[in-house]
Parts: C-alpha cells; structure tokens; sequence
C-alpha cells in the first residue's frame, strides 16, 4: 500500500520525511478533485438518458432518481473533503 501511495509523490525526495503526508495529500486532492466530479458526471448524463427513455426497455423502472442523488451525494463527499482538506492545509500554524 505504501509503494501504491509513493506513486502520488512526485515532488518529494526518496528521503523526505514528509512523503506519507505529501501521498495523503494528494490523494484526497485527486479524489476530491478529479474522481469524485467525474462519476457525478456519469451519473448525471446516464439520469438524462433514464429521463429521456433511452435505457427504458434495458433498466425499467424510475432509476434517474437514484442516478440524480448518486451524483449529488458524490458532489457533496467532494465538498467535504476539500472543505477537510482547506482546514488540514490551513492549520499548520495553530496549536505550535
């Protein structure tokens, strides 16, 4: 899991003690940034094809309104975790 996360540090050194944080960080930043919005997205246009009747005769049912708060839930995970992230990053002061 270690090495998985080393893949997520690029700018740090094999010898910098701030590697794990520097992984974790960017970690959640990729997560909340890019994959968190992109499955919204998909959830949202595969809603607009459930709304539209494309997929009617393969997935019969009101399934666009489970598809609408996936994407929802998914944007407010996103708003939580750069809100987290903002107030990790921005604490780094306090408390010292």
């Amino acid at each position: 899991m270690l090495r998985a996360l080393e893949g997520f540090v690029q700018h740090a050194g094999a010898t910098n003690a701030d590697a794990f944080w520097l992984a974790s960080m960017s970690l959640v930043n990729w997560t909340a940034n890019v994959i968190l919005p992109m499955f919204a997205l998909t959830q949202l246009a595969a809603m607009a094809l459930h709304m539209a009747g494309v997929l009617s005769e393969i997935y019969p049912g009101s399934t666009w309104i489970r598809k609408f708060v996936a994407a929802v839930a998914a944007l407010m995970v996103s708003g939580v975790m750069r809100l987290a992230e903002s107030m990790v990053t921005q604490a780094h002061g306090v408390g010292g």
